[in-house]
């Protein structure tokens, strides 16, 4: 844990965050509750579909659904929070180069969690920072274009984000756009298809971003493979 919490403390010293003193105090504030929700937590993040996740998450294949081995491999962040009347709302973001709607991810990183890459990313490419779980939520995956036109298939293991604070100065704040949407509208507007079948079965059983539902308790419905896209 002293490992994370010292990767949250380079936060702070981000360029985006030295003016104006009012902007670079707020996101200090939330960058301090950032660092208590991590020391909340009692293990650091496990290895990926290992221990108790992977009785969950293999009740369902949407949930455990596994990319092609040959993919490579990134993490993400799905930020989420109660909106108004308790509904669950998620966090989408553009991408730099087309404008399309995704959520923040990115490489591994080889002295960080998965579960933190993810966290580090929604903070660099959203704006947010908040309690992330240490299992993953699911996997999903799109065809990633080059600037050389080359593409690839990446698999992204997915964490959900609990949010906690919103900054309105970040470091890709010039690049990208953020909209918070309900979950069936996320799933009509967000551009990697494979992840639709994910954020609607996330809609029907919520639970999931709890990291609570015992094995077994959710639906066959929900036990589609992955749309490809």
């Amino acid at each position: 844990m002293e490992r994370i919490r010292d990767q949250f403390t380079s936060i702070s010293n981000m360029p985006c965050l030295s003016s104006p003193p009012a902007a670079r105090s707020a996101a200090l504030s939330m960058v301090q509750a950032a660092k208590r929700v991590f020391r909340r937590k009692r293990t650091p993040c496990p290895g990926l579909f290992r221990g108790e996740g992977i009785a969950m998450m293999a009740a369902s294949s949407v949930f455990s659904a596994r990319c092609d081995e040959a993919a490579a491999q990134q993490f993400g962040a799905l930020p989420w929070r109660k909106g108004p009347r308790g509904r669950l709302q998620v966090l989408l973001i553009t991408s730099r180069r087309r404008g399309r709607w995704i959520l923040p991810k990115g490489w591994p990183l080889a002295d960080r969690e998965p579960c933190l890459v993810a966290a580090m990313e929604a903070f660099e490419e959203a704006g947010v920072i908040g309690e992330i779980e240490p299992n993953p939520i699911g996997r999903y995956d799109y065809l990633k274009e080059g600037g050389d036109g080359a593409v690839q298939r990446v698999c992204v293991t997915l964490f959900g984000l609990s949010v906690v604070g919103t900054l309105t100065n970040w470091p890709e704040r010039g690049q990208r756009k953020r909209r918070w949407f309900g979950l069936a509208e996320a799933a009509e507007t967000v551009a990697d298809h494979s992840l639709i079948p994910l954020i609607r079965a996330i809609r029907d059983t919520p639970q999931i971003l709890f990291d609570k539902a015992e094995p077994g308790s959710m639906s066959s419905a929900h036990s589609g493979n992955l749309v490809p896209q």
